[in-house]
């Protein structure tokens, strides 16, 4: 699996800036998952971190299909904060090539 931690200004952030493009191709059946940097700081009621550095391990343990993925790290990340609110969005993207 490629993970790569994103740097750089948002997107969106600065309506003039310029980003680079890269095109990716995708074997048949990649599946790729997008997490916000604001997920990775949701903290539980310890003042724990969400992190970044166990994500790779939980979606290698969840299941193998975007819709199923999203709602068992969705589910993961619930457990990680309890009754806490997120003061931040929580955003996760997934999908997959199929042919």
């Amino acid at each position: 699996p490629l993970v790569r931690a994103a740097t750089g200004i948002p997107l969106g952030m600065v309506p003039s800036i310029e980003y680079a493009t890269q095109v990716v191709h995708l074997a048949r059946e990649t599946l790729v998952f997008w997490i916000s940097p604001y997920t990775t700081q949701i903290m539980n009621p310890r003042g724990e971190l969400y992190g970044f550095r166990g994500i790779p391990d939980k979606v290698q343990a969840a299941p193998p299909e975007p819709t199923l993925m999203l709602e068992w790290i969705g589910r993961d990340i619930e457990n990680h904060i309890g009754r806490r609110r997120p003061t931040d969005d929580v955003c996760m993207m997934c999908f997959q090539r199929m042919e």
